[in-house]
């Protein structure tokens, strides 16, 4: 029996890095009043815990998740890696797939 192959998998990863990088350019573009794009459930945790009056001029703020959008599985059938985790990003309907 042949070993399935992963080409598919290390072709997506340009794509979903990219919208990870989005996701969180426009989280901290939306800390500053510079962009609306954002997950609305980020734009609620990122107005809950950090104070817009106080932003530092230069510092990229990390992307808040709350507990119930995000979810961690143990990986199948690979041993590239231990961990599934779905990241939800505007615009794609169910997250995305990261491995960690």
């Amino acid at each position: 029996m042949k070993k399935p192959s992963f080409a598919g998998y290390w072709s997506l990863q340009k794509e979903k890095k990219g919208l990870l990088i989005k996701e969180l350019c426009n989280a901290n573009g939306y800390l500053r009043g510079e962009t609306n794009d954002l997950y609305s459930a980020t734009k609620q945790a990122m107005d809950k815990y950090i104070d817009k009056n106080k932003l530092k001029e230069k510092h990229t703020y990390p992307l808040f998740l709350r507990n119930d959008t995000f979810r961690v599985e143990k990986a199948k059938n690979t041993n590239e890696f231990s961990y599934w985790a779905k990241i939800p990003v505007s615009g794609v309907w169910g997250g995305v797939g990261v491995p960690i």
